[in-house]
């Protein structure tokens, strides 16, 4: 176990559900578990509280396998965009071996941190870089993802990272930023229903239906929502500003409910995905994103709905 006496956050490897050799960092009030064997942080909470992260209990414990993709959950980074794979791979999926198929070395950096290193991604050149921090002080995680390029010709890139939460209580609240060439800040990315997507200033309010799956992106930079009494709000911020993909630097995909899911005990779930802005990169250099998670109680007798979502994305600076 490591400990910091100042910052109070401690470092311990455990077997986390059936993977040996995972890092559980603590600061006595928040937990996070990250699981090299998978290239996953595969829980976020409150110490003995419910995982805001959701797992896939039928893939607990497998191990990874180069060239296979098991849906475990937890929070993972690709490369972006997913629409190259099939250009600079076999096939188009399952993601390139070396992203999350198979495990990453592990290093803990300080008193606060554990780094992820993958070996070179295929079809790409590049080394995943991940460092996952705890503050000492909140329930605060901060995930800096790093896409070094190693070897090969410069290539199209940026760094992709996909949370998956179970289904929240409330409506997920998006934060749009700048001027969006798009009428409403949003596009479809992939056909299906939404109960509610609106746009209200520089919010959008984003709210699923049990079925079928959608997904859709906007040019925004955080999102948020309620889980019973927490909010979880996740913030994005890149090295560069320009570069985005229109109406894809923040997407929400929403899987379906189904009936073979529920007979074997797993749960719906969301996911909240960011990306960093597209260039190329040439051997020696790197592109970075960095996310923020927050996880807040919310006061007793409150009406825990979207309401306090938007309050934690208030920001007079972001302008539709």
């Amino acid at each position: 176990m490591t400990t910091n006496p100042e910052k109070s956050v401690t470092i311990q490897r455990m077997n986390y559900k059936g993977w040996p050799d995972a890092y559980r960092l603590s600061n006595g009030a928040a937990e996070v578990v990250v699981v090299p064997a998978i290239a996953r942080v595969m829980r976020f909470a409150f110490v003995g509280g419910p995982n805001l992260i959701w797992e896939n209990p039928a893939a607990l414990g497998t191990p990874a396998k180069a060239g296979e993709w098991p849906n475990y959950g937890g929070e993972k980074a690709w490369p972006w965009p997913q629409d190259d794979w099939g250009k600079r791979l076999p096939s188009a999926w399952p993601p390139p071996t070396g992203a999350d198929d198979v495990p990453h070395a592990a290093t803990v950096v300080g008193n606060d941190t554990v780094r992820l290193v993958s070996p070179v991604v295929a079809g790409y050149g590049v080394r995943i870089v991940r460092e996952v921090t705890l503050v000492s002080y909140a329930a605060r995680v901060t995930i800096r993802t790093r896409l070094e390029k190693v070897e090969g010709e410069p290539v199209p890139i940026a760094p992709w990272v996909i949370l998956q939460t179970p289904v929240p209580t409330s409506p997920l609240v998006a934060r749009l930023t700048g001027k969006s060439p798009l009428p409403e800040g949003w596009k479809t990315l992939a056909e299906g229903a939404w109960k509610r997507v609106e746009r209200q200033g520089n919010l959008l309010y984003i709210e699923r239906v049990p079925a079928p799956s959608a997904k859709l992106g906007f040019d925004g930079d955080a999102l948020a929502a309620v889980f019973g009494d927490a909010l979880l709000k996740v913030v994005a911020t890149p090295e560069v500003a320009d570069g985005f993909l229109l109406g894809e630097r923040g997407q929400v995909y929403s899987n379906a409910d189904s009936d073979e899911d529920k007979k074997r005990g797993v749960e719906p779930y969301v996911e909240w995905e960011f990306t960093a802005p597209l260039r190329p990169l040439k051997t020696g250099e790197a592109s970075t994103l960095v996310t923020e998670w927050d996880l807040t109680r919310l006061p007793e007798g409150g009406a825990r709905t979207a309401a306090e979502a938007a309050a934690a994305l208030a920001d007079p600076a972001a302008q539709p």
